[in-house]
């Protein structure tokens, strides 16, 4: 019996464990977007720049930003 308990306890634990990763994933979304070396200060400006534009159009988008 007592085995059955401590199983059942595993489990739910894993479960809680696992929703809070959900959690955490689906409020502290973060997307970093680099240029390579041979790309121009300017070209990745304007990538970084209309994806903001772009990402301010979704719903679920509260403040997009991008920085320097």
């Amino acid at each position: 019996m007592m085995f059955f308990k401590q199983m059942l306890l595993v489990f739910l634990i894993q479960q809680m464990a696992a929703g809070i990763f959900r959690l955490i994933a689906g409020v502290c979304r973060t997307m970093i977007i680099s240029n390579t070396a041979d790309m121009p200060l300017q070209a990745a400006h304007d990538i970084g720049e209309s994806l903001q534009e772009k990402l301010e159009t979704l719903p679920d988008i509260e403040q997009p930003f991008s920085s320097s």
